[in-house]
């Protein structure tokens, strides 16, 4: 199966004001500055914490690098501002069936609902929405905690 023909219609995006839940073993606990340098960095921590455990396939991970983009970018530039001294924290969890990553910024947070559709004519030349959109597609799980300032991405393993 196709990484592209893996996406499903896109669900309600869910957002909490508590903290993300713990699922599952930890493989990954690390910070990093805010700094768009050192993206790539944290997307290769992350598949590197997960390929080699059997929970991804050829075609899950590049759709996963590119939820981890999508998910680092924003809370790098939107959630902390550029501001070094703001880290984002990074947790791996797995568990028998599912991966889960959760990524927490420290700026004052977001309401998924107002970025635009970008399938609908106002949102089709919005510079944003494209991302959380294909995030919502592909993962099983998607939920803001934290009023937006914690994502949480969930997928099935990919041997199950």
């Amino acid at each position: 199966m196709g990484a592209v023909s893996s996406l499903r219609p896109p669900r309600r995006i869910t957002v909490s004001p508590l903290a993300a839940p713990r699922f599952g073993d930890t493989v990954l606990l690390r910070s990093w500055a805010s700094d768009l340098v050192l993206k790539q960095e944290m997307i290769d921590a992350v598949l590197e914490a997960l390929v080699p455990a059997g929970y991804l396939d050829g075609d899950d991970e590049p759709m996963l690098a590119i939820c981890l983009d999508e998910a680092f970018a924003n809370a790098i530039r939107h959630g902390n501002k550029q501001d070094r001294t703001k880290p984002v924290d990074v947790r791996v969890f797995l568990d028998d069936e599912r991966w889960f990553v959760v990524a927490e910024d420290h700026g004052e947070g977001f309401d998924p609902s107002a970025v635009p559709d970008p399938t609908t004519e106002a949102g089709l030349m919005a510079e944003s929405g494209r991302g959380l959109r294909i995030m919502n597609a592909w993962l099983d799980q998607l939920t803001y905690y934290r009023d937006g300032r914690t994502i949480l991405m969930a997928r099935r393993r990919a041997d199950r």
